[in-house]
């Protein structure tokens, strides 16, 4: 039965996580997409933004709750209820 619990619990993840790896972002359960330029992407979730700057940014893969994006950060603001 455990292991039901934590298969559901992995495939209905809810929290929302971030993955920073070289020259890609992936963001899961956000609730907003504010801005997109090459430039500059701006991400809502239910208590933050998150503000993703640098150069040659693309959202290269969004899904209702993922948003996959590449390019070169050089800086990555959180603001909102965790500052």
């Amino acid at each position: 039965m455990k292991h039901t619990s934590n298969l559901r619990n992995y495939i209905y993840q809810k929290e929302f996580k971030i993955t920073i790896k070289k020259n890609m972002i992936d963001i899961e359960n956000f609730t907003n997409i504010g801005k997109i330029e090459n430039y500059e992407i701006v991400i809502y979730n239910n208590k933050e933004k998150i503000t993703i700057k640098g150069k040659n940014l693309s959202i290269n893969k969004m899904l209702s709750s993922e948003v996959l994006i590449l390019g070169n950060y050089n800086e990555i603001i959180f603001e909102g209820e965790n500052e």
